[in-house]
């Protein structure tokens, strides 16, 4: 989480829309290890919805990355009801 609010603040380094989607990956694998992959989320979006001063490019990085994440753990859920379940 920190890796994150740092390259949205544009701290460090010259940091590249690939170090975002890297480090939110790192995130993600981490929140699921201790199922906090919600929270961590919630925190995310927070950190998106803040104001910033960097290039915009970082922030749609982060954001195209979510719902790729997202979209991709909504297509490998099994599907619930239906003819299948019962």
């Amino acid at each position: 989480m920190c890796t994150i609010r740092a390259l949205l603040s544009g701290r460090g380094y010259e940091p590249s829309p690939f170090d975002i989607r890297l480090a939110y990956g790192h995130l993600m694998r981490a929140a699921a290890r201790i199922d906090l992959v919600e929270r961590a989320n919630e925190v995310v979006e927070q950190l998106l919805a803040q104001p910033s001063s960097i290039d915009d490019a970082m922030r749609k990085a982060l954001r195209d990355e979510v719902r790729t994440v997202r979209e991709s753990n909504t297509n490998s859920r099994p599907e619930t009801g239906g003819a299948s379940s019962r």
